[in-house]
């Protein structure tokens, strides 16, 4: 990029497999730590804390030690580390991997109906779910060998069937394959 700083201030990361918070601390204490490595103090920092915390459904968990949370609580924690920057592009890696189907789907609707329907928010989902792509997205792109091999809207393919993003991602990563 031409900005890189730019860059970086415009695209928060949620990553499934968190590995930065603090197990002793509380979901609250690792967002205000984290809060105050991007710039957050004072007033503004608890304020934006509240904010994230009550956006991602932690605030009766916000007192509680994050190695008591659940893996749904985790995932949601990392959402919400990810949203105290602000940042207008959310990068969210694997969301819903590892989850029971009603913590996915949590996730699934905070992220599509909070952050990009009512917030605006444009979230890029990476995921190996074709299923939730083609249930989740706009629009699809498949990434192999460092490229995008496939790339359109969503409403293509489910005109056609699930079973017709499958064929074609077989196609594409297979076409990937004899190419660097």
């Amino acid at each position: 990029a031409a900005e890189p700083a730019a860059a970086r201030r415009a695209v928060a990361f949620a990553v499934n497999d968190e590995r930065s918070f603090y197990g002793r601390l509380t979901g609250r204490q690792n967002l205000e730590f984290f809060g105050a490595l991007y710039g957050l103090a004072g007033a503004a920092r608890d304020r934006r804390v509240a904010e994230v915390l009550s956006l991602a459904g932690l605030d009766d968990a916000a007192g509680l030690r994050f190695n008591g949370y659940s893996s749904g609580m985790r995932q949601m924690l990392a959402l919400a580390r990810a949203l105290l920057a602000d940042a207008p592009i959310l990068l969210a890696d694997e969301p819903t991997r590892s989850l029971d189907p009603r913590a996915a789907d949590r996730v699934r609707a905070f992220l599509r109906g909070e952050l990009a329907g009512r917030r605006g928010k444009t979230v890029l989902w990476a995921t190996h779910d074709l299923a939730e792509a083609a249930g989740q997205a706009d629009d699809i792109a498949v990434i192999a060998r460092g490229r995008v091999r496939l790339a359109g809207p969503a409403s293509a393919w489910a005109a056609e069937g699930p079973e017709s993003l499958r064929r074609d991602y077989e196609r594409a990563v297979a076409a990937g394959e004899d190419r660097p």
